[in-house]
């Protein structure tokens, strides 16, 4: 699935710089889709497909630019044995691979929030040319409020998209989260992001859906939360 919101993606231009490589990137794995610098993607799927995915086109960025990588980590999935795997797969020093990727780590909905923040003053310090921010949407359905949680992936996502606009990054983020079921969802993710892309792995191998719809997330995924009552008649209000 690939959506394109226009409407961003006429106001918001790449940095331009002469001297600089490419402006566009392949996401591996993930034939005819291209991430642009300036934009913010969003990667829709499974754990195992967006994860994968994910940590391949952060290797592949690395090796055609300089500069940093910053990645937000919101579901704990980055595994640096996958870059260092990547890297001595094409005879490339797996430290210095390492060395260029700054992680932040997120356990809470509150972290992430300041995170998203926080992280253009790290940009600013160190070049960033990557950022990827994986799970970015879960932690702000099970831990908070709804109504609550609605505001801080909104005010996370004006912060990310701001990093991206002002420095011309690559940026790719990942969530895992079921669809269904929420209008505002639906109209904070549309409104974020430049393009969706949903994936799914199949028998090992990764497929792009193209249903045209933007992702929602499920209020009542057992796996992620249990909501009471009142909470939900709060949120219906």
């Amino acid at each position: 699935m690939q959506t394109v919101n226009r409407q961003r993606a006429s106001t918001i231009h790449a940095v331009e710089n002469p001297d600089s490589v490419r402006t566009y990137l392949p996401v591996v794995e993930c034939p005819g889709q291209l991430i642009e610098r300036g934009r913010s993607n969003l990667l829709h799927g499974n754990d195992a497909a967006v994860n994968r995915i994910l940590h391949s086109t952060v290797f592949r960025a690395m090796c055609v630019s300089d500069g940093t990588v910053l990645w937000i980590d919101g579901g704990n999935t980055f595994n640096p044995y996958i870059i260092v795997e990547l890297a001595e797969r094409c005879g490339y020093d797996a430290r210095k691979f390492l060395s260029r990727i700054r992680v932040a780590r997120a356990f809470t909905a509150h972290q992430l929030n300041s995170i998203s923040h926080s992280a253009i003053t790290e940009a600013e310090m160190h070049g960033i040319m990557f950022l990827s921010v994986s799970s970015v949407a879960e932690l702000f359905t099970g831990e908070v409020r709804w109504r609550e949680g609605m505001d801080m992936l909104s005010n996370s996502l004006n912060g990310f998209g701001e990093l991206t606009a002002r420095h011309g990054c690559w940026t790719l983020m990942t969530t895992s989260v079921d669809v269904c079921g929420s209008n505002e969802m639906e109209r904070i993710m549309s409104t974020a992001f430049d393009r969706i892309t949903g994936v799914q792995s199949c028998n090992g191998s990764i497929e792009i859906s193209a249903d045209g719809e933007v992702p929602a997330v499920n209020r009542w995924n057992a796996h992620h939360h249990q909501r009471s009552l009142q909470e939900f008649e709060e949120e219906m209000c």
